[in-house]
């Protein structure tokens, strides 16, 4: 079933799991934005790397000598925005010589929310079970959380903000009930 907006054949991570009925799940995930982080690390190498020959190559252009070492990068995710870390020793000489270390780069994002909002919902479904999403609402306005109940005791979340529509979907398993038994209403 492909609801809330995600793709059908999207795979989805357990954040927090458990085979075992009525049992609470256990954190598969523990540090979600540091995993995050990485995982944009990775995801940029290779464009962080193309960026930094482009620059090399425009300031070459302009008849400037470039000396250039080895490129490294990371992502941070801080309130507000996620920045770019790119360590790029380069110096330039034309008539003068000029010598640069590093840069960053910042991009505005409401990440950092986003992922303390389903840190904390996987903390609840850990400890209690089903999280109770509507607290998250009343602090948070401009976030949206869409929760969908599968028929095995997962529960499939995505944390959107409604303004940047940013969002980070997760799944998680916890006290989960038999098949064909339930609580009616």
């Amino acid at each position: 079933m492909c609801n809330i907006r995600q793709k059908c054949g999207t795979k989805i991570k357990y954040l927090c799991h458990t085979s075992q009925y009525y049992s609470t799940c256990v954190i598969q995930e523990p540090l979600i934005k540091e995993k995050m982080e990485q995982t944009l690390t990775g995801a940029l190498k290779q464009e962080v790397e193309r960026c930094v020959k482009d620059l090399q190559n425009e300031y070459e252009k302009k008849g400037w000598k470039v000396s250039a070492s080895q490129v490294s990068s990371d992502v941070s995710i801080v309130l507000d925005s996620i920045i770019i870390n790119i360590n790029s020793p380069m110096t330039l000489s034309k008539d003068v010589s000029k010598t640069y270390r590093s840069f960053s780069i910042s991009i505005p994002s409401k990440m950092y929310e986003i992922l303390y909002i389903a840190s904390n919902i996987v903390e609840y479904e850990a400890t209690f079970g089903d999280a109770d999403t509507t607290v998250y609402l009343r602090y948070y306005p401009n976030v949206n959380i869409y929760k969908n109940q599968l028929g095995d005791g997962t529960v499939i979340y995505r944390v959107e903000n409604v303004v940047t529509k940013e969002s980070f979907t997760f799944a998680s398993r916890s006290l989960p009930w038999p098949a064909g038994l339930g609580i009616i209403t």
